[in-house]
């Protein structure tokens, strides 16, 4: 990848673009009557904030880590396909290309392993396929409303990664490791529960409702265990201690 980091503007500007606009469908969502050039915009909140914005700025990060110009493909894809949703273009072409730049996160992860053992690059390369896999699901018909706990999955073990790559040199009990690993596991489980009442033969059980409540309360169980988790053992117990940034970076994660 070239040196200067002109070549990583774009990819910025279309991510800054993406939050705008999704602040933009978030104001319409609320009964805002602002203009929009696209009348589904509202609609559009999610995606547009999650994969165009949050997305995009994700992967690209990953991109530059990589070093290699072929890597930008993944953030290219992600803007490209947000930008497309949010001018009115056909929605299934921005929904692929969102599906394919999450797909390209994850090989981005997978080529920037540095080792097969490190706990905090598989979390953050599951992340991306759950966030992969929202994203199909979303580009085969799913409501948004289904979705969405994909990809706050795909964010919450992003975060979750990021903060033990960080924390790798704390020494954490395995016991601790234990709970850490079955919070995932809920997660995913809940995720699988909420896909079963989405299929087409669920759709006519009696239970299907209850399914999709009893897959929101694992999955969000599991995410609050995941907090729970990093609260008690993440760096920011330890940098809290010093002072200027580092102490107040610490309190913003802490609090989060």
């Amino acid at each position: 990848m070239p040196r200067p980091p002109l070549v990583r503007i774009p990819f910025v500007l279309l991510g800054v673009f993406s939050l705008l606009a999704g602040l933009w469908a978030g104001l319409l969502r609320l009964g805002w009557g602002l203009p929009s050039i696209n009348p589904m915009l509202s609609a559009l909140h999610g995606p547009i904030m999650v994969s165009g914005f949050l997305g995009t700025l994700i992967a690209l990060e990953r991109a530059v880590a990589v070093k290699k110009l072929w890597a930008l493909a993944a953030p290219g894809c992600t803007g490209l396909g947000s930008l497309l949703l949010i001018l009115g273009f056909p929605e299934a072409l921005g929904r692929s290309l969102l599906a394919l730049g999450s797909l390209g996160l994850a090989g981005l992860y997978a080529a920037s392993f540095n080792r097969p053992t490190a706990l905090y690059q598989a979390v953050m390369q599951l992340g991306a396929l759950i966030w992969f896999s929202g994203n199909a699901l979303l580009l085969s018909g799913w409501p948004s409303y289904g979705v969405v706990f994909w990809w706050a999955a795909f964010l919450v073990f992003t975060i979750a990664g990021e903060r033990l790559e960080l924390s790798r040199l704390l020494k954490i009990p395995r016991r601790s490791w234990s709970i850490f690993a079955a919070a995932a596991v809920a997660v995913l489980a809940g995720l699988v529960a909420i896909a079963l009442a989405f299929s087409e033969r669920a759709q006519e059980a009696d239970w299907t409702d209850r399914l999709f409540d009893g897959g929101v309360r694992l999955a969000g169980s599991g995410m609050a265990a995941l907090a729970a988790w990093l609260l008690r053992h993440d760096m920011a117990r330890k940098s809290v201690k010093q002072p200027g940034l580092s102490r107040f970076m610490a309190l913003s994660l802490l609090a989060g």
